[in-house]
């Protein structure tokens, strides 16, 4: 299942359950959208699943890394819209060297059950495979 909007789209695979988020430029507009598609998500992931079951997602950020400031910003205020959020499993896959540490540093002071892999130049096929793995590194 595809669900486009200009600035990110959304698919679901359904044969493993991953969500994968793509941003199709690096601006606040395709993180807004983004946001709106992982709240999507994480409603459908609870109401269906709970929060004792994994969530996965692979996001994209291949065509750029957006204003990291403005997504950590937002980002909190959605997770601060939940009072348990599922346990996390998301890949990210970039081209931009700067967001691998700024991202791990935000994501460690979250202190969310999750496990996080930032792949730089990475492929699907290798995002997909850490996601679907339980590998914790």
């Amino acid at each position: 299942m595809v669900q486009m909007q200009a600035n990110c789209v959304h698919q679901h695979y359904l044969n493993n359950d991953v969500h994968k988020l793509i941003l199709q430029n690096a601006t606040s507009d395709a993180v807004d959208e983004a946001l709106v598609h992982l709240k999507r998500v994480i409603d459908k992931h609870l109401s269906k699943n709970g929060a004792d079951t994994t969530l996965r997602l692979f996001i994209d950020a291949r065509a750029g890394v957006p204003p990291l400031q403005y997504f950590f910003t937002a980002l909190r205020k959605l997770y601060a819209t939940y009072d348990q959020l599922p346990t996390i499993r998301a890949v990210y896959v970039y081209e931009d060297s700067v967001v691998l540490s700024l991202l791990q540093m935000f994501f460690n002071a979250l202190r969310m059950n999750a496990s996080r892999r930032f792949i730089k130049n990475g492929t699907d096929v290798e995002a997909l495979e850490w996601v679907l793995s339980d590998d914790s590194v």
